[in-house]
């Protein structure tokens, strides 16, 4: 079969968990290619496919966080570059001939040419409800720029109805969480009747097998770090990750007694590695696997792929989300189940980081937790329920 996958340019985490299911469509006798924007476009070029650039879009942001009341009320350029993306697909469909199936990771463009054509597809998500994310950001406390109170209507209903409307258009979503009672975000439990297609909890993405890497002496070995220190891997990307890798590699000094390494998530940078006594600064890691099987704990943002790293490798963490409602959510939700504590961006200092990543440190409790969701994660393979649907 002959694939098209289209991927939301936002950030990595959309095509870091493509790129893993077009691996697994090729190793079994598949052809894919992508279309994509961004970064992302950088990064699956990189993983050797083709991909079609496409117009970009994004939201309005206020600093590092995204101004939804702005975004709605002056979504007009936002529409016009989907459509353009959406026009661009289907003359990138003509020229690919003979294509058996649409993948839409979220992608505007694609969830439109599902939504408008008889093509055979399906959606990949981690966010089936964004109108309860909206209202979500309320309970916890964020207002103003972030989403005006006269725009809980819009969350709450509109919103939900149009990804529900292209849902059922497409007739098959996967939902990257886990079936309830065991599901990790409220924003993935729907309502009774309110979607009559195919749903299926799909659970995370695996990646690699920690026993496929070599052993933690080993990659520690390599990376000429002090066995006898913890080791900290700080591993942010995402469209505003500067402010949080400027923090870390320029003014916390509290990495006298740890391994520190830091990760970019920067896949065209030119850039060299930095390193001293204290710092290991990769702009680029190809087995990104190494660095979380070394870790004791890991510093990141709380998107998907990031969450199933953690949970893959029963690894402690200590998360600071973005200021945008699934990642808040996604973190939220982690720290009620005893698998992580968070730290608020606005929050974030070097005191504050430092009593709590000692409390992460010292919390034997997640450790058992984590064991608990690590079984959970061999339980349910995303991709080998995706995949096993096409053979």
């Amino acid at each position: 079969m002959k694939f098209l996958l289209g991927v939301c340019g936002i950030g990595l985490g959309h095509a870091g968990r493509s790129v893993k299911l077009a691996e697994m469509l090729t190793s079994q006798g598949h052809d894919v290619f992508f279309t994509s924007f961004g970064v992302a476009s950088d990064f699956i070029k990189l993983n050797g496919y083709k991909v079609y650039r496409i117009p970009p879009y994004e939201w309005y942001s206020a600093g590092t966080e995204p101004n939804w009341s702005m975004s709605a009320i002056n979504g007009a350029p936002i529409i016009h570059r989907i459509v353009r993306g959406y026009k661009k697909i289907l003359k990138i469909i003509k020229k690919e001939a003979h294509l058996d199936y649409i993948i839409s990771d979220t992608d505007f463009p694609t969830l439109l040419t599902l939504a408008r054509h008889n093509f055979e597809g399906c959606i990949l998500t981690n966010t089936l409800r964004i109108g309860v994310l909206g209202k979500q950001l309320l309970e916890y406390g964020v207002t103003g720029r972030i989403l005006r109170p006269n725009l809980k209507f819009l969350f709450n209903r509109k919103i939900d109805a149009l990804f529900l409307y292209l849902y059922k258009r497409t007739n098959k979503v996967y939902c990257f969480d886990f079936p309830p009672p065991y599901t990790l975000a409220r924003h993935n439990i729907l309502p009774d009747e309110s979607f009559d297609g195919e749903l299926r909890y799909c659970g995370l993405i695996k990646g690699k097998d920690p026993q496929e890497l070599p052993s933690k002496e080993e990659i520690m070995e390599k990376l000429d770090l002090n066995p006898d220190l913890p080791t900290i891997y700080i591993g942010i990307s995402g469209p505003n990750k500067y402010q949080l890798i400027n923090f870390f590699a320029n003014h916390y000094d509290g990495c006298k007694d740890k391994n520190i390494i830091i990760t970019t998530g920067t896949p065209s940078s030119s850039l060299p590695t930095y390193r001293n006594q204290e710092f290991r600064v990769f702009h680029w890691y190809p087995v990104r696997e190494e660095l979380l099987k070394v870790a004791d704990v890991i510093v990141a943002r709380a998107g998907l792929n990031t969450i199933s790293e953690i949970l893959t490798f029963g690894k402690k963490s200590l998360l600071i989300p973005e200021l945008q409602p699934e990642q808040m959510e996604n973190a939220h939700s982690l720290e009620s189940l005893g698998l992580c504590v968070t730290i608020h961006q606005k929050a974030l200092n070097e005191e504050i980081f430092n009593i709590q990543l000692a409390r992460v440190l010292e919390n034997n409790q997640m450790t058992k937790r984590l064991k608990e969701y690590q079984s959970l994660c061999r339980r349910y393979d995303a991709l080998s329920m995706i995949t096993n649907d096409f053979n």
